[in-house]
């Protein structure tokens, strides 16, 4: 009863925490109150300007706390959009998907490169001031009145930015209205690039069958340009890039060291072979993740450490930051103290898929086609890293918040080749390379990349379509009791014998024609036959997938077809999950130097994930002054505290040494 109760208390916890993750008063967080504090940062600022790490480059293209400063200062001079611009480009770089870097090429040259309509230039909040393709649009309930004031000296300061920004292209008429009237009516786009470029960027994207990932380098060129030449000195006397340095302070200070005292725990969600996952809460920023705790003593009892090293390694490999995979996910942070190793990754608040099916026994085939479509980029984008996966299951496969999913548990991951390129070999079990392992049915298929001609293996999960694993026996269908390890053997021999010689049903009343038709060309015996054998494309183009856009899927842009209740936690109950199989027979056992030394290097510390953390918090302070002041602000930045150091303007305002360094 007293531990119910206690379980109970976890769960609304959690469920607390991850419903008002927007609500939150951010100014109380640890962060907030030390950036505060930190006001002379002139010493930073020469470390960094002598290390070069001050450059326009830099902070806006390599940093999310410069990017998103230089955003919030690009708002009041009406030229947020160039910033926009260049993030999205640097997004598009990333697209696999040939059909996604044409939707999105498009979407793109649409949003910022198009000439807009005379309507549009005098309508300031028709433009979407700031906002990214890959971002849906949500509309803003402002206050009348007061704010219309607002919004004719925002026009009046636009449009004399609009008429000053147009005379570096074009030359002026001898008839000064005509010439002022055109400017805001011809060739007008939202980035202040015009002529040839756009002409020639636009004839591209019509013409060319595939849209290649540079073909906005001419015109973001020109941007960068613009930026680094007239934005960039005025942002560095701006208090946004003091901002940014205070931030740096504090990103110094943090990068160092993180350890278990920097984390909230919470409740926990699920346990592997080597420990337990958990979630928990970051103390200084207030982001939730999940942390999977490993037992130390029972990574050395297994002498298993190379698989967790593996997993580590891999883990950080995937992304960094804003460059992550959307399908995978990715280390946040690792660190470990006397007994146990942590690694902190996404909280993915929708559960397994596992949970979810064991609660609807079937997806319908529109649901079982998003998730097998995203299964499968995620899985081309772990293949790109030169990563084979080996344990695709159902309760790998975690769900986010809005219904996306991700692949997790690169334990038994392996690289297909080793650090001198030469391809690696590796052994298992029939069961395992050809279809299933225990838990999850999983179909692998190899591919050979013609270009970097390796073999490689691409794994598509539908077991979900019937609920059933493809190979096990009618004696596996029954209620299961307790087995000997004598019995145990044959079934798994039973197993690997069902994989390579049966032949598995499919039932009408789950299956479509086309849908048959796929598994059967995964579940193909002969890799040469098998579907995939020549590439990701071949699964991709089968009919099954018609319906599915990869392209807008990378992107994204589709709705997935569910969307877990924020109102339950998507986990099996915590007195269900238990401690893992023979946890008392390592407690006596004691960690060696030997072992200790070979962790050196577990430790990780993504500093974009601080750096994103610190933008969240950012965006947080500047919502909720929003709200205080009854009206929704263009400065992103939040409320900026004071400069208590010696070099004022004469306005008050600090001037940094950049700034002086500029002044000629």
């Amino acid at each position: 009863m007293y531990d119910d109760i206690i379980h109970l208390a976890m769960d609304q916890q959690l469920l607390t925490e991850i419903r008002e993750r927007d609500a939150a008063n951010y100014k109380k967080m640890p962060f907030w109150k030390e950036l505060q504090n930190s006001a002379n940062t002139s010493q930073l600022e020469q470390k960094l300007m002598s290390e070069k790490q001050l450059t326009f480059e830099k902070i806006f293209f390599k940093e999310p706390v410069g990017y998103h400063l230089m955003k919030s200062f690009l708002i009041n001079e009406h030229s947020v959009d160039k910033a926009v611009f260049l993030s999205d480009v640097e997004v598009f770089k990333t697209l696999q998907d040939p059909r996604a870097r044409e939707q999105v090429a498009s979407k793109i040259f649409s949003r910022f490169c198009a000439p807009q309509k005379e309507e549009d230039i005098w309508n300031i909040d028709s433009r979407n001031q700031g906002l990214s393709v890959f971002e849906k649009i949500e509309d803003v309930n402002g206050k009348e009145g007061k704010g219309d004031d607002i919004k004719q000296k925002k026009k009046k300061k636009f449009v004399e930015h609009r008429i000053e920004e147009q005379q570096h292209h074009e030359e002026k008429d001898t008839d000064p209205l005509k010439y002022r009237m055109s400017l805001l009516t011809e060739n007008t786009n939202n980035i202040g690039v015009y002529g040839r470029p756009i002409e020639r960027l636009k004839k591209r994207i019509e013409e060319e069958a595939i849209v290649n990932k540079e073909i906005f380098n001419e015109v973001a060129e020109e941007v960068i340009n613009d930026l680094r030449l007239d934005v960039f000195p005025r942002f560095v006397k701006s208090r946004w890039y003091q901002m940014y340095l205070r931030c740096q302070a504090y990103i110094e200070e943090k990068s160092q060291t993180v350890t278990i005292r920097d984390f909230y725990q919470m409740r926990m969600l699920g346990r592997g072979a080597f420990g337990v996952v958990n979630a928990c809460k970051k103390k200084d920023t207030g982001k939730l993740y999940a942390m999977k705790q490993i037992n130390k003593k029972r990574v050395q009892g297994t002498d298993s450490i190379e698989a967790i090293m593996s997993e580590r390694n891999f883990l950080a490999d995937i992304g960094i930051g804003a460059n992550d995979c959307r399908f995978v996910t990715s280390l946040k942070y690792a660190f470990m103290d006397e007994s146990t190793l942590y690694l902190v990754l996404d909280l993915m608040i929708g559960g397994d898929l596992k949970y979810h099916l064991n609660h609807e026994k079937v997806f319908n085939e529109e649901r079982s086609r998003f998730y097998a479509a995203q299964v499968l980029l995620g899985l081309e984008h772990i293949h790109n890293k030169h990563i084979v996966y080996r344990d695709l299951k159902l309760e790998n496969v975690l769900m986010d918040d809005k219904g996306n999913i991700k692949l997790s548990d690169l334990g038994l991951a392996v690289r297909m080749r080793d650090e001198r390129g030469e391809k690696k070999r590796f052994v298992d079990t029939p069961a395992h390379l050809e279809g299933m392992r225990g838990g999850g049915a999983r179909f692998f298929f190899p591919s050979t990349s013609p270009k970097k001609k390796k073999k490689m293996w691409f794994i598509l999960e539908c077991r979900f379509l019937c609920g059933k694993k493809p190979f096990q026996s009618v004696r596996r269908n029954r209620a299961r009791e307790p087995q000997k390890d004598d019995k145990q053997r044959n079934q798994t021999a039973e197993l690997d014998r069902n994989v390579v010689e049966m032949e598995p049903s499919f039932p009408l009343e789950y299956f479509s024609a086309n849908a048959r038709s796929l598994v059967k060309g995964l579940l193909c015996k002969n890799p040469r036959k098998r579907l995939g054998a020549n590439g990701i494309h071949e699964i991709k183009q089968h009919p099954w997938f018609d319906s599915a856009d990869f392209g807008l899927l990378e992107a994204g842009y589709l709705d997935p077809p569910f969307i877990p209740s924020l109102d339950e936690i998507h986990a099996e109950g915590q007195q269900s999950i238990g401690r893992p199989p023979q946890d008392d027979m390592f407690n006596k056992l004691r960690i060696t130097p030997e072992f200790e030394k070979s962790l050196e290097g577990f430790t990780y510390i993504n500093k974009v994930i601080i750096q994103e953390e610190i933008v969240e918090v950012l965006k947080k302070v500047n919502s909720l002054e929003g709200k205080r002041q009854g009206h929704h602000q263009d400065n992103t930045a939040g409320d900026l505290p004071p400069y208590i150091d010696n070099a004022l303007q004469p306005n008050g305002e600090r001037q940094s040494c950049m700034a002086r360094c500029l002044v000629v």
